[in-house]
């Protein structure tokens, strides 16, 4: 849709019409919502940071990880278009290559939710952050405007992303008690809202620090994924152990 509206319309219509859409949209999902217990006397859903300090450290641990996984998971949603139009693709497929990589999220958001049932919800999550290491080091990285390993990327990466999405709320939630649950994942999204915030601009100035190269952001991107496996991973060592078959 905005690639038909750009031209005809301009930036700042293109984006208000899509605001429109998005705006009966959510309004539907709020009136629709309802909660499934009671409100339980004396939780909130506001976020409360004295969580931080409790002994075991794993709440911290968890926001960190999401903190560094959404730094990461932004990026490539929204330079694969620049990028692959800098490297030569054809832009009208370059826009397209977003569609892909969504169409790849929509299964990663879907299936790595039945294995985690399976195998365990950190466990899961942190299988799926070292597929994002492996996409974005092995596919990403030397691509070179290859179309053939853009693509895979765009497919691999999608569906591999697309668990930080729909994994994060449960791995919050296993930390609490469901009627804490509100409280729990206000405080970290409070925190994690940040590199949501700050990500893209930072992936920018990298880019231009790099004379318009992508391998400076690119490695960022893959950094930010190896710090949110080693926070999950401390969180799914303290509170499971060592042994990988348990399901956690």
């Amino acid at each position: 849709m905005l690639t038909s509206l750009f031209p005809r319309l301009g930036w700042a219509w293109s984006t208000r019409i899509l605001g429109f859409i998005f705006i009966p949209l959510c309004a539907l999902g709020v009136l629709l919502t309802r909660s499934r217990l009671p409100p339980k006397h004396g939780s909130t859903i506001f976020p409360d940071f004295r969580i931080f300090l409790d002994g075991s450290g794993c709440f911290a641990l968890a926001t960190a990880g999401t903190f560094f996984m959404e730094f990461g998971l932004f990026i490539p949603l929204t330079y694969i278009t620049p990028y692959s139009t800098a490297y030569g693709i054809d832009r009208t497929f370059s826009f397209q290559l977003l569609a892909i990589f969504n169409g790849g999220s929509c299964l990663g958001r879907f299936c790595p939710g039945i294995l985690a049932d399976k195998c365990g919800r950190y466990n899961t999550m942190l299988l799926a952050n070292a597929a994002c290491i492996i996409t974005v080091f092995v596919l990403w990285l030397p691509a070179q405007g290859n179309v053939g390993m853009v693509i895979a990327f765009a497919v691999l990466f999608g569906f591999a992303s697309g668990s930080n999405i729909s994994l994060t709320p449960i791995c919050i939630g296993q930390l609490c008690d469901t009627e804490e649950y509100g409280r729990y994942y206000a405080t970290a999204y409070t925190i994690v809202s940040l590199s949501s915030l700050t990500g893209i601009p930072i992936a920018g100035a990298l880019i231009t620090a790099a004379g318009g190269n992508y391998w400076g952001v690119i490695m960022f991107t893959g950094l930010c994924y190896c710090m949110a496996f080693v926070c999950f991973a401390c969180v799914r060592v303290k509170l499971a152990g060592w042994d990988p078959r348990t399901i956690f």
